[in-house]
């Protein structure tokens, strides 16, 4: 019952999504390398509020230039969930150090994405006129679905 309300709620917010997950790769200071893409918190827009994890892209594989970097490597910490059987989300700033970024230029293959909360256009040009951004209002939450269709990006070459 009360999930059941809270997705009446949810898809009363007409808050704007997009599956494009704004992925990019950045080189920082120290050499590390980090993965920015879009993020959200399943648990504030789907109707089971439990999933509370901020999640961004999900990574089949990654590689320095040719070397592989296992996704369960201990050195992937900050902005990485626990490896699953299908690869490792990232919480949309997903950082590979600078001692496993040196062997080349980084290239990653996608495992999954989602669908993103956008800010609405008018609440945007509002904000903009205010010089800042209000919390995004929670959208309905789609689960990850596999990407294919540009599954891998280099940076650093």
């Amino acid at each position: 019952m009360v999930e059941q309300t809270r997705a009446q709620i949810l898809a009363r917010t007409h808050q704007p999504l997009t599956t494009d997950p704004a992925l990019t790769l950045h080189t920082n200071q120290d050499g590390s390398v980090t993965i920015h893409s879009r993020s959200g918190i399943p648990g504030y827009f789907s109707p089971d509020p439990r999933d509370q994890r901020t999640l961004g892209v999900k990574i089949l594989s990654l590689r320095a230039g040719a070397q592989k970097i296992p996704l369960d490597h201990p050195l992937l910490t900050a902005g990485w969930h626990t490896t699953e059987p299908d690869g490792r989300l990232t919480n949309g700033r997903g950082i590979i150090p600078a001692s496993l970024a040196k062997g080349g230029p980084i290239t990653l293959e996608l495992a999954a994405t989602t669908q993103y909360p956008t800010q609405h256009p008018k609440r945007k040009a509002r904000n903009q006129k205010k010089g800042g951004m209000p919390p995004s209002i929670p959208p309905v939450f789609a689960p990850f679905a596999p990407r294919r269709s540009y599954a891998i990006l280099t940076h650093g070459e």
